[in-house]
């Protein structure tokens, strides 16, 4: 059966904590190489690159030429006699020049591949090689370099001034300058043109074995055998920095085309090190044994390293990169417009031009007179329309090649939109609408060929136009800032939306029409609830004006445009920033198809980009992701450096969008983690909807948890970035809630973030609270409007007022599942510090208001139970309708618990003391009734019945502010003194046994001696019939005892008991509010499946108005002018030290720098010393 596939089975759910152990595993594996060369038999010894072409040479004395496009070998070359250690295309790239161990220069024709020159170059080695224009260059064992006539045995002169063998060499641009690295630990600089020695640097302290010049000419690289890479500024003739992080020698360096990047191999691994901030940036395993060999392709997508292992490997830097470009416009690309069948691109050069998606040019239309503004094809693809600076719009018949002019227009026509209307399809081609200059919106019918409406209402310019699916609804943005929705039947306003600070520059509804986006000129993107009409949230899209802006239908993404040279994709449901494209220009004007995004700018290019996910199972980045990033990324998954930025750190992984972040999370891995964070980068969710804090709590990790914790709240301070961020948690807060963290309080009053302060009028009491599927809290919700306040009043009543929003939506729903969870979370979580925090108090505090009625009502029910046992108790009255009332009411309270039994596990319920209490209550109490109705008493029955039933009616007290307090306070007094009433009860034991101890008694009156007597000597209560007895002893023992010390100990205890309470106030209240509001809302059993969700929003002062000020006492008052006082204090020691922290690493570094110099300098001074004893003991011999 083996090799037969299954059908009709389902794959099994894969849990995310699998997903992540399975990607982990992937990353172990190690980043693989876009693609790899193999065919030498020995180590690979050089190595050059033309424009499509790689030439190797190996220990195997062979040569290998290979197309890198087509990824095959093009020809084996042989003749040398020894090792090919050095190579070299000439610049027309029509021979390749080869230097061996056997001293030969050998010249290779590589149209036919074959040796057409071959001489004796060198008495030694030919180590290394540099091709010119019209020279060549060669370095060699022989202590000398030489230069050579191009294609011709005449050496035009030879270089001398080395003391050991020349390993390396290369020559400038311009063929002004040679730079030679030698065995004698130097680099010289040769004026080629004169001949001459100019100058030698000195600083390495081994050999030099490598050198790379900048493509600018502005800076030479050099590797060493003493582990360091030395940047040599060559205007100023001077090292410039050191790069030191290698453990073994250098053995081969590199600069990328961009001079951005160096690139150093060495033993098995190749670090790449930025040259603006002069640090490492990855290291990544490439080779088993020396990488022998570093290149950069010149178009800087390919790393290119040959070593030991016979292997020439090519590893993607790339940016993300263009998959296609259309070509042949002559002006900037000012409108796009795609469908599945044709791209349309209209210009500043008159025309528009229609492609199909493959990029072939199918038309060029030249009708118009000036730049073309817009461009839109028909929902049936037979017609497009261009509108233009010369006020007409233009319709082509793509059919039969015909065109129609509409005109009429009094401005410029910046934006058109056909008709799309569902229901009569045969008139969609028939309207357009076109947003004008002069303010005015057109609507235009084809059909008579004019002009039959217009839509007046914008202060400015009309930049953008949406359409709703149904036809019905048109959105226009404006220059005047504002965004209008108009009824199309009526042709009037039906409302204005206004928040941008800018031009509005582009506009999109989703797929359900339930939302527009919009995006100004003002750098943000606005998501507008259509439904409330109001805006929902925004982002901080861009730094520089958004130029356009689209919607992917199959992903439902969002993508941007703008100055800043980039293009962004939005995810609207996950409220986050999913991948940015860096262009090389500003793009104009944006389109999709299907899995590709299309973008016009500035520079005439059209390009195209792919934007599907990658699905596989190799180690790969996404087609819209940086390669390099990627690279650099993955990187540093085994070896983290804190040079990452933060959208490397940011970049998810895979199907399952992993980040760093998630991976060490999970992990446990404090150090990388610290690392990371220490880069800013964006908290996401996987594909799983988790964020890095559920893998660090389900893997049980603490500090990471604590320090994912404290990186949010670091960055609380921007509001918006923070909205957007901790929308990422909302999924695992219930964990966080349970994982207790103590930075958790911290962090839950972070939660509740200020969106605005201002004075103005409450409508109503403070706090005032609010549920709105908004993000954005609008003020006039919470405030009375000015036109409602006189304006002699206004000062009087107008305070200082903050609007608070929460980062993510909360149960709102009393009774659901999720409101229960939620509930139960805060009341399991053993860190109580939670309910200190605004949040909490503010969500527990709005679910009591709504509930307080209900609890009331339950109190009620409670006390009258109490009343009618006081009455039947003390046969004031035993009538039938009470006895039925008692049996109703207590019917009444057994159902709710019932009911809350049905609600919640068996284990949860019987774990609570108060549940045992009210099912013991209600047996005692029916017990009692039915006995008392039948005449028959039994006092202790009695006496229990009353108990549990005044312990249950004590409870009642929780329902009112003032005396919640004190019921908790009265609990937790009996509890701090259980301790305390053990050794009281030992004592008056032991005092009735003193008492007992010279008498004869019975055993009632032992009994009455022992437990009794005792209680009365504590209450001074003391009678004896002998004038002096041990009696009297044991009186005054017991006064000072049971009286004196334990009464003092008692007052001691309660009163820090009480202190402690009032200390722990208002979490106490709130956790009693929480406990009565989670029974309460386990009775609401029909509301559990309806699970809804919002935003709260806060209406308050910068105090919260309900807290209760007697509860502040002087320990209350203590306690937060210390905490206060000790924040301030730490955040100046946080600031100093973060400060000082730059201050030291500098004055660190400039240590090593100093201590690695005069390290170098003594080991030359050896090194000369060795040379000289050398020199000394040769002479001796000779």
């Amino acid at each position: 059966m083996s090799g037969v596939p299954l059908l009709n089975q389902s794959p099994q759910p894969i849990s995310p904590s699998d997903a992540i152990n399975s990607f982990i595993s992937k990353l172990e594996e190690g980043l693989k190489p876009s693609f790899e060369f193999s065919g030498h038999k020995n180590p690979i010894r050089a190595l050059s690159l033309s424009s499509d072409f790689l030439a190797t040479g190996s220990a195997d004395k062979s040569i290998s030429i290979w197309s890198i496009s087509e990824k095959r070998l093009l020809a084996n070359l042989t003749g040398h006699q020894n090792w090919v250690i050095s190579l070299g295309f000439t610049k027309d790239n029509k021979y390749l020049i080869s230097g061996s161990g056997d001293g030969t220069l050998k010249y290779w024709d590589l149209e036919n591949y074959q040796e057409v020159l071959s001489f004796k170059a060198h008495s030694g080695t030919i180590a290394c090689l540099a091709v010119s224009n019209y020279y060549v260059f060669t370095g060699s064992s022989d202590k000398t370099a030489k230069l050579w006539i191009r294609n011709s045995e005449n050496e035009e002169f030879t270089f001398v001034g080395h003391t050991e063998p020349v390993y390396c060499l290369v020559v400038s641009e311009d063929e002004k300058f040679l730079y030679t690295g030698s065995r004698d630990y130097t680099i010289k600089v040769w004026n080629i043109d004169h001949r001459v020695l100019e100058c030698t640097f000195n600083g390495h302290s081994h050999w030099v074995y490598c050198l790379s010049l900048s493509a600018n000419g502005k800076f030479l690289v050099s590797g060493s055998e003493d582990k360091t890479v030395r940047i040599w500024s060559l205007l100023e003739r001077a090292e410039k920095f050191v790069y030191r992080g290698h453990l073994h020698t250098i053995t081969s360096v590199a600069v990328t085309s961009d001079d951005k990047y160096i690139i150093s191999g060495s033993d098995s691994v190749i670090k790449v090190w930025s040259v603006e901030d002069q640090h490492e940036l990855f290291t990544t395993r490439t080779h088993k044994g020396f990488v022998r060999c570093v290149a950069s392709t010149l178009d800087r997508k390919y790393i290119v390293s040959a070593g030991d292992d016979n292997l020439v490997k090519f590893w993607d830097i790339s940016d993300i990169l263009a998959k296609n470009q259309f070509l042949g416009h002559t002006a900037a690309i000012s409108t796009l417009d795609s469908n599945t069948k044709y791209v349309v691109s209209g210009s500043e050069d008159k025309t528009w031009k229609l492609w199909n998606i493959s990029g072939e040019l199918l038309h060029t239309y030249q009708g118009h007179k000036d730049r073309i503004f817009c461009v839109q094809i028909s929902f049936d693809s037979q017609f497009i329309a261009s509108s233009s600076a010369d006020r007409t719009i233009k319709v082509y018949n793509i059919v039969n090649k015909s065109d129609l002019t509409l005109t009429g227009y009094d401005g410029w026509i910046r934006c058109i939109l056909w008709r799309n209307d569902l229901s009569n399809t045969s008139n969609n081609s028939d309207f357009i609408y076109s947003g004008c200059d002069d303010y005015t919106i057109y609507i235009t019918s084809i059909s008579k060929k004019d002009i039959v409406g217009k839509l007046v209402g914008h202060q400015n310019a009309v930049y953008c136009l949406s359409l709703s699916k149904d036809s019905k609804t048109l959105y226009s943005g404006s220059a005047d800032r504002s965004i209008i929705a108009w009824d199309l039947n009526l042709n009037s306003i039906i409302y204005i939306f206004e928040g941008h600070r800018d031009n509005v520059t582009g506009l999109c509804l989703n797929s359900t029409d339930s939302n527009l986006i919009s995006a100004s000129s003002d750098c943000s993107v606005k998501v507008w609830n259509l439904f409330l009409r109001r805006e929902e949230f925004s982002f901080n899209a861009h730094e520089k004006p958004i130029t356009s802006l689209c919607l992917n239908s199959e992903t439902g993404l969002i993508f941007t445009s703008s100055e800043d040279f980039s293009i962004k994709s939005w995810n609207i449901i996950e409220k986050r920033e999913e991948y940015s494209i860096l262009t090389s220009n500003s793009i104009s004007c944006l389109t999709t198809i299907g899995n590709s995004i299309i973008g016009g700018s500035k520079d005439k290019i059209i390009s195209l980009w792919d934007i599907e996910d990658y699905k596989g199972l190799n180690l790969k980045a996404h087609p819209y992701q940086s390669n390099f990033d990627f690279t650099s990324a993955v990187c540093n998954y085994a070896i983290t450096l804190q040079s990452l930025n933060s959208s490397q750190a940011s970049l998810p992984f895979g199907n399952d969008l992993f980040t760093l972040v998630h991976i060490f999370a999970h992990q446990g891995d404090e150090d990388k983690l610290s690392k990371v964070l220490n880069s800013g980068p964006r908290i996401r969710t996987d594909r799983f909807g988790r964020s890095p804090i559920y893998y660090s709590i389900k893997k049980q990790s603490q500090p990471c948890t604590d320090m994912l914790l404290k990186y949010l709240i670091s960055i609380s301070e921007d509001s918006q970035r923070y909205l957007n961020e901790t929308y990422a948690l909302r999924s695992d807060l219930i964990e966080l809630i349970y994982n207790s963290s103590a930075v958790l309080p911290e962090f839950l009053s972070s939660l509740l973030i200020i969106q605005s302060k201002c004075f103005a009028q409450p409508s109503e009491a403070l706090a005032i609270v609010r549920r709105s599927c908004l993000q954005k809290v609008y003020i006039d919700d919470f405030t009375v409007t000015k036109t409602e306040v006189p304006i002699e009043q206004k000062a009087n009543l107008e305070i200082l007022l903050q609007f608070q929003t929460t980062g993510f939506k909360l149960p709102e729903v009393l009774g659901s599942i999720e409101s229960l969870k939620m509930l139960k979370a805060l009341l399991d979580s053993r860190n109580k510090k939670i309910f200190e925090s605004t949040l909490v108090q503010y969500y527990v505090r709005s679910k009591w208001n709504n509930l307080w009625t209900c609890a009331f009502i339950y109190t009620l029910l409670i006390w009258f139970n109490l009343i009618l046992i006081l009455v039947f108790t003390t046969d004031i009255l035993f009538d039938f309708w009470l006895k039925i009332t008692f049996v109703i009411i207590n019917i009444l309270l057994i159902s709710v618990e019932i009911v809350q039994l049905a609600n919640s596990s068996i284990s949860e319920y019987f774990t609570s003391f108060w549940n045992w209490v009210d099912l013991i209550r209600f047996i005692l109490s029916i017990a009692w009734l039915w006995l008392k109705w039948e005449n028959l008493v039994f006092s202790v029955l009695t006496w229990f019945m009353i108990f549990v039933n005044f312990m249950k009616g004590v409870t009642g007290f929780r329902a009112f502010d003032k005396t919640r307090f004190y019921v908790r306070l009265f609990f937790r007094s009996f509890k701090d003194i259980s301790y305390f009433l053990l050794i009281f009860f030992y004592s008056t034991v032991g005092f009735g046994l003193l008492f007992a101890s010279n008498k004869v008694l019975t055993t009632d009156q032992l009994i009455r001696y022992i437990w009794l007597s005792p209680f009365d000597l504590n209450l001074g209560n003391f009678e004896s019939n002998e004038s002096l007895s041990l009696d009297y002893l044991g009186f005054f023992i017991a006064s000072i005892v049971n009286v004196i010390v334990l009464l003092s100990l008692l007052i001691s205890i309660l009163g820090d008991s009480f202190d402690r309470f009032r200390l722990e106030a208002v979490e106490i209240d709130h956790i009693e509010m929480a406990e009565l509001v989670y029974d309460l809302e386990l009775l609401l059993f029909w509301r559990n499946n309806s699970n809804f969700s919002s935003y709260m929003q806060i209406c308050d002062t910068t105090r919260m108005s309900y807290q209760i000020d007697e509860w502040e006492g002087s320990a209350k008052a203590i306690e937060m002018n210390i905490s206060k006082s000790f924040d301030r204090r730490l955040k100046i020691v946080e600031t100093e030290i973060r400060n000082n922290h730059g201050v030291l690493s500098g004055n660190i570094q400039t240590l090593e720098s100093i201590m690695a110099k005069n390290n170098e300098s003594l080991e030359k001074k050896i090194n000369n010393l060795e040379k000289k004893l050398n020199q000394l003991l040769e002479a001796v011999s000779k």
